[in-house]
């Protein structure tokens, strides 16, 4: 039914990547973010929870192998969402 599809499509959406500046965040541009190999970066994602709703967020692995949240400093802030 309509409705049917139209719950499927809303559990189907994906929650959204934030891009906020964070302590210890590693700052970079778009463009160094899409120059960096797949196998180097990857987006995580965080349940919602009573705090916050669900999102995703970006991370990269530095040369010493750890990993270290990002921030797109030419992309639009976007905060975590609040329940």
């Amino acid at each position: 039914s309509e409705e049917e599809a139209r719950a499927a499509k809303q559990a189907a959406k994906r929650p959204p990547i934030v891009n906020w500046p964070g302590e210890g965040f590693r700052e970079m541009t778009k463009a160094e973010w899409s120059k960096t190999p797949a196998d180097y970066k990857s987006v995580r994602g965080v349940a919602e929870n009573d705090e916050h709703g669900a999102y995703r967020f970006r991370r990269i692995m530095t040369s010493g192998y750890t990993l270290e949240n990002v921030y797109i400093t030419d992309m639009k802030t976007v905060e975590i969402p609040k329940k």
